[in-house]
């Protein structure tokens, strides 16, 4: 049934899935099977949310699905700047289950890839990959196109849209806006941009109350508003 025809490994290594092609099933024939195999003995660890993101620190969460069958003997979760972070890179020693870690020493504006982990006697168990954009350590906004004006907050983009416009783009931040009020033009609000403005790689956040007059359509994205 030319079992091995094609295999299939996930990132972590954990886990294969092994095709048999023209595997015979009941009465049918050549109708082909998959079969997966998880490595025994490890422990089972899900990477959950990423919150509480500045320019340097986020938190991450995690939760050791099982243990493998043996105790664990330490848990956390490992960052780096490149994806399938490993024990080796910058990592927590944590308790708890489910467990909340602190990842700090980032620096603001880059992309960081994170994962929770779990050890037991027989080896080390990797979640899934998760990826954050740290908050860029000052503002950037900009009215699109009005001559791609640089505005100095969320409000002054506003004050300076007029009919021709678009959009208002916004870097990953924190801006402090008390209020902000829109005029009627139909205007796209898009936060989360990288600290050049140059493609949408996280969120922004408005600390303070948004609000929005008029009868005009806006659209925001990728914005958090509160405190």
């Amino acid at each position: 049934d030319y079992f091995g025809w094609s295999v299939a490994l996930s990132a972590d290594g954990d886990t294969a899935i092994i095709g048999a092609h023209y595997k015979t099933i009941g009465s049918n024939s050549n109708q082909g099977a998959a079969y997966m195999f998880t490595a025994s003995g490890l422990p089972s660890v899900d990477t959950l949310a990423l919150v509480d993101i500045t320019t340097t620190t986020a938190d991450v969460s995690g939760d050791i699905a099982s243990n493998g069958g043996y105790s664990i003997t330490a848990a956390g979760v490992c960052w780096s700047s490149l994806p399938y972070p490993v024990i080796s890179d910058s990592c927590t020693n944590d308790t708890g289950n489910p467990f909340v870690s602190f990842m700090s020493g980032l620096n603001p504006g880059q992309t960081y890839h994170a994962r929770a982990y779990a050890i037991n006697s027989q080896g080390i168990g990797y979640g899934n990959d998760l990826s954050v954009f740290t908050l860029c350590s000052s503002h950037n906004v900009e009215v699109v196109p009005s001559s791609n004006y640089s505005a100095i907050s969320i409000t002054d983009a506003i004050s300076h849209f007029s009919a021709s416009d678009t959009t208002i783009k916004a870097s990953s931040y924190e801006y402090v806006e008390p209020s902000v009020v829109f005029s009627a033009y139909a205007v796209t609000l898009q936060g989360g941009y990288d600290c050049s403005l140059g493609s949408v790689v996280g969120f922004s956040k408005i600390n303070g109350q948004m609000t929005i007059q008029g009868t005009a359509t806006v659209t925001i994205s990728n914005i958090i508003i509160g405190p």
